[in-house]
């Protein structure tokens, strides 16, 4: 059985995609994907206005295997039919971030070293999986911590500025970092106490195939004018 809920609001689409398969337990169980906060649809940008930047995580893996378990592969290519398309597409130097990418079903333009880690010193005061609220406490009292999410968000940002009005990008990277670069991206709306609690209100750290959705208008003074977390249950 699928239910559908939709609810369309003040020119936004907000909508909850539930699938519910019945039957055996053991069998294998479509995500629940939601999604808020985003105009019109997936695959609709408005023109000459927007630039949409995805950050996701990547797909499962078992340690020590540097490369995605079939299950993750599995994940990953059902996840990607629920996205829209990419003029640029960018992953991590590590091997299952690529390789999530590429099993969402988009060829990687390029791999970058600053998607694929965080220093050592983060890592020591917040062992990853940390809360977004736990991330931001720490930006606001830990200059280290609050420059890597300021250097991190001028990586997305310099993303944003090669692609073309109305089209998206997608970045594949890994926990922590993809965290602490939204972190980042929000406060260029400045250091006050609104944007701190939208970020503490994003919730747990991202699980596999999660991230978010950032909106890009660089004709403003601050080019961050939306944002949604994509979650995904499987």
């Amino acid at each position: 059985m699928r239910k559908i809920f939709s609810q369309r609001e003040a020119g936004n689409f907000f909508s909850i995609i539930l699938w519910v398969i019945q039957g055996d337990e053991n069998r294998f169980r479509r995500p629940v994907f939601f999604e808020a906060s985003f105009p019109a649809s997936l695959h609709t940008i408005q023109p000459d206005v927007m630039k949409i930047l995805e950050v996701r995580r990547h797909a499962k893996r078992f340690r020590p295997s540097e490369h995605l378990a079939q299950v993750g592969v599995t994940h990953a290519r059902r996840v990607g039919e629920t996205m829209g398309t990419f003029s640029l597409v960018i992953s991590s130097t590590l091997p299952r971030a690529y390789e999530t990418a590429i099993a969402m079903g988009f060829a990687v333009d390029r791999q970058e070293e600053w998607l694929s880690d965080y220093p050592d010193m983060i890592e020591e005061e917040l062992p990853y999986p940390v809360t977004f609220a736990q991330y931001a406490q720490a930006a606001r009292s830990d200059e280290q911590v609050e420059a890597y999410c300021r250097d991190q968000a001028q990586h997305w940002l310099s993303v944003v500025r090669e692609i073309s009005d109305g089209t998206a990008a997608l970045l594949t990277s890994h926990g922590g970092v993809i965290e602490m670069g939204a972190i980042g991206c929000l406060l260029t709306g400045g250091n006050n106490d609104k944007n701190w609690r939208d970020v503490e209100n994003y919730g747990d750290a991202l699980s596999y195939c999660e991230g978010i959705r950032l909106e890009f208008d660089e004709s403003r003074i601050v080019p961050v004018i939306d944002s949604s977390i994509l979650r995904v249950i499987p």
